[in-house]
């Protein structure tokens, strides 16, 4: 009650005392808001297929970048056993 006093805002009227009341709660909404944006997060996925037919290892792949790029990647390696 005294802060009150102090400020004025004892002898505002209601409707000011809403008014004021409702710009705090916008500004601690703003600020709320702009502590609470997610970060920025790169997101690189990669796949691959692996394959073992007749002596050969086979690899077919994708790998797909947070740059909207994607690189395709095949592989082949003959096996010998003894």
């Amino acid at each position: 009650m005294d802060i009150q006093l102090e400020t004025g805002e004892y002898f505002l009227s209601n409707k000011r005392k809403q008014e004021k009341q409702a710009e705090k709660t916008a500004e601690n909404k703003r600020k709320r808001d702009q502590t609470c944006m997610p970060p920025k997060v790169n997101t690189n996925i990669s796949f691959a297929i692996f394959f073992f037919m007749h002596n050969y290892f086979i690899v077919f792949g994708l790998h797909f970048r947070s740059t909207q790029s994607m690189y395709f990647f095949f592989l082949i390696y003959k096996c010998s056993f003894i």
